[in-house]
This record gives structure tokens, sequence and C-alpha cells, in this order.
């Protein structure tokens, strides 16, 4: 304890703690200084000038996705090219995601064979030294017990498939309510919630007790229509056994939240920058330690953008922006790429703004600090 003071009419404790890891960042607080924060990634071998689009963790390697290639790398520096969609660079193609689960890779990608519309993935069961086809294709998921994968076809919608291993030829048929585009399957530990395309206006959310076959949730358009059309979740994480869906438009922050994937409770919040900027976006968001992390794209009244850090320490109830990753600063409309994305445990974070040609800072676990006033302590 360092020194006390009066916090909102209350008697607060002035304290130290870790940024990135421990019991005590869930504390209700007024944060007053961060030092140490984030330290600039040195940086790609072979050299990249752009950051990657993808990132997993299998356990032993993470695979990072840079356009087209896919590379792996055990200590997040030295690349290891594996492969590139057919046709790249020249022809139209596109890797759509990397997923892993129990330490098996599997990439999904689409690409054009002359003009036939190709959906196909890659499988690796030996932490990327090797891919080779697998049967399903276009875009992966990896949620409780299974893989699943969704088929897009051209009017939107997709068909659902799942396999435990990836291995399967083929993959079983997983019956969904509705025709829409499913894109997203997350598992809180006994319950499966798949989410269609948050980021239209052509969402929808379906559960199930076994990922075999989904119900439409029942409270799904009730919680939705409660939220300004323009706030609505386009980010979704699981926190313990909630589902946290979280999205933000201006000054507002706007959660829906689930135990059991079929009734969501409504959540709303005001939020203000020190830099008075409005969100355009909440684009990429992940959990370390019970803590959610999500990047958002925020501009100010000069037009100027910024790359923000959204921390909530309590399944998204409440939400906090850190100043410590607001880098970037540009007067054009672009500055939506970029990548959140948890490094292996214990490393913390790894966050590529993807603004100005920002490569990458990680968080730095060893020498990080927050001073912090301790609300109700003394």
């Amino acid at each position: 304890m360092l020194s006390f003071n009066n916090i909102y009419g209350q008697p607060a404790a002035l304290m130290r703690r870790r940024i990135w890891s421990g019991e005590e960042r869930k504390l209700p607080s007024v944060s007053v200084l961060q030092e140490n924060d984030f330290q600039m990634h040195t940086g790609f071998l072979p050299i990249k000038n752009t950051p990657p689009d993808f990132c997993v963790f299998n356990g032993r390697v993470h695979v990072l996705v840079f356009g087209k290639e896919v590379y792996t790398t055990p200590d997040f520096k030295t690349l290891t090219l594996r492969f590139s969609v057919p046709g790249a660079p020249n022809d139209y193609g596109a890797i759509t995601s990397v997923v892993q689960r129990g330490g098996t890779i599997i990439v999904g990608m689409s690409y054009m064979s002359g003009i036939t519309p190709m959906n196909i993935s890659k499988i690796s069961t030996n932490d990327g030294a090797s891919f080779t086809d697998s049967w399903f294709g276009h875009y992966m998921m990896s949620a409780g017990e299974y893989f699943f994968g969704a088929a897009r076809g051209q009017s939107g919608v997709s068909s659902i498939y799942r396999s435990a291993t990836g291995l399967e030829s083929p993959w079983a048929t997983v019956p969904m309510p509705s025709m829409a585009y499913w894109n997203q399957m997350l598992h809180n530990g006994s319950v499966y919630l798949a989410l269609a395309d948050l980021a239209s206006y052509g969402r929808s959310s379906a559960f199930s007790d076994s990922g075999a076959s989904f119900i439409v949730s029942d409270g799904w358009s009730t919680a939705l229509n409660q939220l300004p059309s323009t706030c609505r979740p386009t980010q979704a994480v699981v926190v313990g056994t909630t589902f946290v869906l979280v999205g933000g438009n201006g000054k507002r922050l706007c959660t829906l939240r689930s135990d059991n994937g079929r009734w969501f409770n409504v959540h709303s919040q005001l939020l203000n920058t020190e830099d008075g900027d409005d969100i355009q976006a909440v684009t990429h968001a992940c959990v370390v330690e019970g803590v959610i992390y999500a990047r958002a794209t925020c501009s100010d009244a000069q037009n100027v953008q910024r790359s923000r850090l959204l921390v909530s320490t309590d399944a998204g109830l409440t939400w906090n922006s850190t100043s410590c990753i607001s880098a970037g600063r540009m007067t054009s409309t672009g500055g939506y790429a970029g990548l959140l994305c948890p490094l292996a445990p214990g490393k913390g974070l790894y966050y590529a703004p993807g603004l100005n040609n920002d490569f990458g800072l990680t968080s730095d676990m060893s020498n990080d600090r927050d001073f912090y006033y301790e609300l109700g302590a003394a």
C-alpha cells in the first residue's frame, strides 16, 4: 500500500499490481498510471511488411497467416513457410480461418481453379510440419469436442459439418434451424452456441446440448431488438460458462450475455476515452486468464483514427478503455485491419494495430505495473 485518497466519495488505497496477470486486475479500482504495459515486437524473420491476418497456438507452435501464406513459429519470431493458397499470388484466393483442437491444426481457404470456385481446407497433425487436403473447406471453427466447418453457398447461406478429429471423410452434417451464414461456434462446457454473420444484418443465434443439431435461441430476437441497430454485437467469446457478445458505436458499448445460449441479458455502457473519440467498430476479441480484451477502431471530430484496447474483467458486465495501445494516428478512413490474439500461456497478448505499418506489440509480462486506487478498500 502506497497512500490513501478519496475517490468518488469513498476512501481508496493506492496500490500496485500487474497489468496482464493476477487476480488483482479484477478489483474495483481507478487506474492512475501504467508503466511498461507493452513492448514493441522486434519483427519476424523473414521480414514482413504487414501484421499477420490470423494466429493460433496449438500448445507447441504458433500458426500465422500473412496474406495467402501460412507459417509456423516456435518462438514467435523465426517463421517457416508451410504452404500458400493454390494459384497464389496471381490468382484470386484467400485464407479464411485457422483453428486448432487437441494440437491438430486446420486452415480454411477459398480460391478459383480456372473459372470454378473452390472451398478447401488443409490439416496438420504434426505441428504444421506438413499439411494435407482435408475433406472440408472454406470457414473452419473449433468448439467443445469438435471441429466445425461452414460451406458457404452463392446465396450467402452455409451448411455446417462437424468432426471430432478433422480426419473423417465425410464430416457429419449438422442440421441448422434456418438458412443463414453460420460462421461462429462457441462452447461453454455444456452448451454449444452457433452464431450467424454478426458483422451484418443477417444475425442469428442457435443452441445445442450436443453439437449434433441446433435450435433457434428463444430470446435472441428480443435481446437484439433492445439494442440500437448501430450497436449490435460483432464479437463473441466465452468466459467460464458465460457467452459474451459485444459491439460498439459512438460512446456506447452494448453487450449480450448468456449461460444457456437460449436467453440473453442486455447491458449497455457509455465509454469515454481521454481523446474524446467515438467507437466505429469492435473488430477483434479474445480471452486471457478470464479477462476479455477487445480491439476497437475509434475516430475523433477531426477524423483522426486510433486503435484502442477494451478490457472487461467481469465477463462483459463492465468495460474500460486503456490508453496503453492507443497507437497509430491517421486521418484516412482505413485502419480496420489488425489482429488481437493470445500468445502461449504466460506470454500475454500480441496486438497488431494495422495502422501506419505498426507490425505488432507484445505484452510485457515481467516488468509491467499498474498503479491504481482500490475502491472501498479502506
